[in-house]
């Protein structure tokens, strides 16, 4: 199945109403903006891509046939964003600052699915695995 544009705004807006203090359209365009921000590709195979360009030079690329997997992308960085939000209003000097922004995140996440919070766990487990946290005496 090809997946349009209109497909994916229409999907993200389902998502949205999921959460409570979050609203807005789908917040990337078809175009790279060139400042750090996304946007989609859509490639006559339905494969999608989620690219980053910095500078008008190309950061990140992701790409997919599945738009859940796509979802997934979009909001796991909204839920790192609020868990790094949340860290920062409760700041604790002493303390590793993932342990305040990674819970955050999962609750974020959960409320949309709880496939993606399993997802995320895993990935939270391998970056500690690599990069312990590290709290302060």
């Amino acid at each position: 199945m090809i997946i349009s544009f209109k497909d994916i705004e229409k999907e993200y807006e389902t998502l949205v109403e999921k959460l409570d203090s979050f609203s807005g359209k789908f917040p990337y365009g078809t175009q790279p903006a060139g400042s750090g921000v996304y946007h989609v590709e859509i490639y006559e195979d339905g494969k999608l891509a989620l690219v980053g360009t910095d500078r008008n030079i190309e950061t990140v690329r992701k790409e997919t046939h599945s738009l859940d997997e796509f979802m997934y992308w979009v909001f796991s960085d909204f839920a790192y964003s609020y868990g790094w939000e949340y860290e920062f209003q409760n700041r604790h000097s002493t303390t590793d600052s993932r342990r305040i922004a990674f819970p955050k995140a999962l609750d974020f996440i959960e409320r949309l699915s709880l496939k993606w919070r399993d997802r995320l766990i895993s990935e939270q487990v391998e970056i500690l695995k690599n990069s312990p946290y590290q709290d302060s005496n």
